[in-house]
């Protein structure tokens, strides 16, 4: 069978087996995006030893009946079309015939047939099924990750608000790393993956989409509050939506949140350009979290972050030459306001053959600054945004 299905081959099929001919084919097309995207739901009833590579050869009891409500057709017609179509299906992400309109729909078929069987639009599992520790015994015998734990969620999003969605983390038995959808945590310790993911988990049961979190950041580049960033969502894009009956997870987003995801997105955005991984503690209070890595953070913007502390034009530098007229040593009075407590970028220059008279200035200048901008050691400074831990 073809990895790929357009609608002439899908119509060939439905209309070759008897069991699938009283089935319409928009319902066909619901079945398919609704495997697309039960996948991890799917393979984590699966025994470890099982290839993910291999499709389940029957579903359970609970996802037949959520497909059969949602899609509107019998048990039986459920079944066909997995033994039919479960092959080509578990290949692919969604099948190309499958429109936009469909896709758009599943937040509300999730939401109303869903949940009642324990399914959500978005579940957030780890992006991988294996541990990642290369002497891990469970890898090595290609054992697959089983013990999970799963959360109710929320997840705030650009086009379709709030939703409800339930997170997993699987724990791999034999090394005691816990994998989360964006970090992994063993011994007190959470490393994030590489780069800037799409979802980004800001809370103990709070996700936000990426082009939420940036939406936010431009608002606050224009001034505008994280408090209003929030009530702005809460009222507009959201639009006061409330959780289903029975979610214990509330979909307000608070001032909270919106500063979490700013910090977050910065720091995950800087350790992706310096490839490298960023690593918090995972105990301990949110807000003061990232506190270290923010004055770490500033301290690297001060010291070599910022295009202006290599800049020596003659219109903005002061040109001093010894008191025997050999050699020359320079300082740029541009940086003194722009970078705070910049005593280090002043010791790497070459001003030892200043007079004392110029040094002791020089000093009395950097240390006044210094103390005059000591309350911004705790902003967040990164690509022209400030914001305060």
């Amino acid at each position: 069978m073809s990895d790929t299905m357009d609608l002439a081959y899908l119509t060939s099929i439905v209309a070759s087996n008897p069991s699938l001919q009283a089935i319409r084919i928009d319902q066909v097309f619901l079945f398919f995006t609704i495997v697309s995207l039960m996948k991890d739901d799917l393979l984590l009833l699966q025994p470890p030893e099982r290839s993910p590579d291999v499709p389940p050869i029957l579903l359970p009891p609970s996802a037949e009946r959520f497909m059969a409500s949602a899609c509107k057709i019998p048990l039986v017609a459920v079944q066909a079309c997995w033994t039919v179509f479960k092959g080509v299906l578990w290949k692919t992400r969604s099948p190309s015939c499958i429109g936009d309109s469909i896709l758009r729909a599943q937040p509300m078929v999730f939401e109303g047939h869903g949940l009642p069987s324990g399914f959500t639009f978005h579940t957030f599992y780890p992006p991988t099924q294996f541990c990642s520790t290369p002497t891990c015994q469970r890898t090595l015998k290609n054992l697959r990750m089983i013990r999970a734990e799963q959360r109710w969620c929320v997840l705030y999003t650009l086009a379709d608000g709030a939703i409800p969605v339930y997170a997993v983390h699987l724990m791999c038995e034999a090394c005691g790393i816990n994998y989360h959808h964006n970090f992994t945590v063993r011994n007190g310790q959470r490393v994030y993956y590489g780069g800037v993911p799409d979802v980004l988990q800001v809370g103990e049961h709070q996700f936000v989409e990426k082009h939420v979190i940036e939406m936010w950041m431009s608002l606050m580049d224009t001034w505008v509050s994280a408090s209003s960033c929030a009530n702005i969502y809460n009222r507009s894009l959201s639009r006061s939506k409330v959780p289903p009956p029975g979610w214990p997870i509330g979909f307000t987003v608070s001032s909270d949140h919106v500063w979490d995801a700013f910090v977050l997105h910065s720091l995950l955005e800087d350790a992706s350009e310096c490839e490298e991984l960023l690593v918090v503690s995972h105990t301990g209070a949110q807000h003061s979290r990232f506190t270290e890595l923010v004055q770490a953070r500033n301290q690297h913007m001060r010291i070599e972050g910022q295009p202006e502390i290599s800049h020596f034009c003659n219109r903005c530098t002061w040109w001093y030459y010894g008191p025997d007229g050999q050699g020359e040593s320079a300082l740029n009075p541009f940086h003194l306001p722009l970078m705070e407590m910049y005593v280090p970028q002043l010791i790497e220059r070459p001003w030892q053959s200043l007079p004392m008279g110029y040094v002791s200035v020089i000093l009395v200048a950097v240390s006044t600054i210094a103390r005059s901008h000591s309350v911004r050691v705790k902003r967040l400074c990164v690509k022209g945004r400030k914001g305060k831990m």
